[in-house]
């Protein structure tokens, strides 16, 4: 955007900015690979409501390896709580 502004090549816009040039061309990853497991999650939480994070293997898909801290792991970002 900034070149397209300012008319100038890329190496001399990214000169003038700081950043290094190998920067622009790289495509960013995918924001969270474990959106999908997340929806899962919330879905199987909702549904069984008194579980408690060790039991929720068996939301996992098949082929899908999942061990019990990432589970703990994305039930704690997620805000989901046990009810009792």
């Amino acid at each position: 955007m900034l070149r397209n502004r300012l008319g100038m090549s890329q190496p001399r816009t990214c000169q003038i900015v700081g950043q290094h040039r190998s920067t622009q061309r790289h495509q960013p990853a995918e924001t969270d690979p474990d959106r999908e497991f997340r929806a899962r999650l919330r879905r199987f939480a909702k549904q069984h409501p008194r579980w408690a994070t060790g039991e929720h293997t068996p939301c996992c898909p098949n082929g899908y390896a999942v061990n019990r801290k990432k589970i703990q792991r994305l039930w704690r970002e997620e805000g989901l709580r046990r009810r009792w």
